[in-house]
């Protein structure tokens, strides 16, 4: 989608696997509804808070003259529901990111993905509730971090526990042997 956005060409790309041939010939006849204005892939926002540094690389950013979007490709074989998407981090943490980037008010921020598989979008808004919500949370985790060893805070989950068996992670803690990414239906609960 990034070389696509960029107006490189595809063809060779999209003819070389029949799942990418899906998911492009998806996307152009059922893409997401996208607001006018400066396009930005694999777009990178950096925000200090506190002591700490937050990242967040979006697939497309969308910045219009008074909106902004951010959208997010994602392969699951099954949307995911907007109440679930709401309140995952990646979320609450790019749009968070993008109000605290912008002069853009949260009102005027919305986060769009896009499901590759099923051609259909979920769009999320966003306000100054859940800007302050994410403010208060993320404060809550800085501070706590702060105040205990790291090696502490950033602990295993025990292992064969729901949360670690569903934890996008757990090949890095060694406890899977690959990352089966079509068997993710749903975004994990990770304790960070």
């Amino acid at each position: 989608m990034q070389q696509k956005e960029l107006g490189l060409d595809i063809t060779n790309l999209a003819a070389s696997d029949l799942q990418l041939q899906h998911w492009i010939g998806a996307f152009e006849r059922n893409p997401p509804v996208m607001i006018e204005g400066n396009r930005y892939s694999e777009h990178l926002r950096t925000h200090k808070l506190h002591t700490y540094i937050l990242t967040a690389i979006y697939d497309l950013l969308i910045l219009g003259t008074n909106q902004a979007q951010i959208l997010d490709w994602k392969t699951h074989n099954q949307p995911i529901s907007a109440a679930i998407l709401h309140s995952t981090w990646q979320t609450r943490l790019y749009l968070y990111i993008l109000a605290a980037t912008t002069d853009y008010l949260p009102e005027q921020l919305s986060m769009s993905y896009w499901f590759a598989n099923t051609g259909t979008t979920v769009a999320i808004a966003y306000n100054r509730q859940d800007r302050n919500e994410t403010y208060q949370e993320l404060t809550q985790i800085l501070s706590e971090i702060s105040e205990s060893e790291a090696s502490n805070y950033f602990r295993q989950l025990p292992q064969g526990s729901e949360k670690c068996n569903k934890c996008e992670f757990k090949y890095r803690c060694e406890r899977s042997h690959f990352l089966n990414l079509g068997a993710i239906s749903t975004f994990p609960e990770v304790v960070i």
